[in-house]
């Protein structure tokens, strides 16, 4: 069965990682993406109220920096405008008195971006 030829659609970009503290700012935005019912900075309250709507509509920039001086790796940031938590992923979070880690699956959306001079380039994400 060997691949023969293909079409290129494009990737698939995801990103996953493990927050530490799911109550942090960022990680809770992320979880209530779609809405809150409650204030969304400070209480974990999802709501189902924007069933139907584009995940495109919700998503927001995400940007990784290094922490380090001098990493190890070639990557200072990784910028992605249009992110957001994965389509079907599942959430678990044991509640216990332990660090409440938060595992996430984002979806890296395109969006158009200017790439050094190249102007309106389809990207995922950026680096630098």
């Amino acid at each position: 069965m060997t691949l023969v030829e293909a079409i290129w659609r494009g990737l698939n970009w995801r990103l996953r990682f493990r927050g530490l503290e799911f109550n942090k700012t960022g990680i809770l935005a992320s979880l209530q993406a779609f809405g809150s019912t409650g204030a969304p900075s400070t209480t974990f309250t999802p709501t189902l109220a924007n069933i139907g709507d584009r995940f495109s509509k919700f998503a927001k920039a995400l940007v990784l920096t290094a922490i380090l001086g001098n990493p190890p790796t070639f990557v200072q940031t990784l910028t992605a405008e249009t992110a957001i938590v994965a389509p079907q992923s599942n959430v678990e979070y044991l509640m216990t008195s332990k660090v409440r880690e938060a595992p996430f699956e984002m979806v890296l959306l395109p969006y158009s971006a200017t790439i050094g001079s190249l102007s309106n380039q389809n990207v995922s994400f950026t680096t630098t």
